[in-house]
């Protein structure tokens, strides 16, 4: 299972481990 990223600004997922500069939540399911 890949950890999903949830991102504030807007509500985007990324899969990328390392974020710009946002704050970002890791949510692993």
């Amino acid at each position: 299972m890949k950890p999903i990223y949830r991102t504030y600004p807007r509500g985007r997922y990324s899969n990328i481990g390392k974020v710009r500069s946002y704050i970002s939540e890791v949510v692993v399911e």
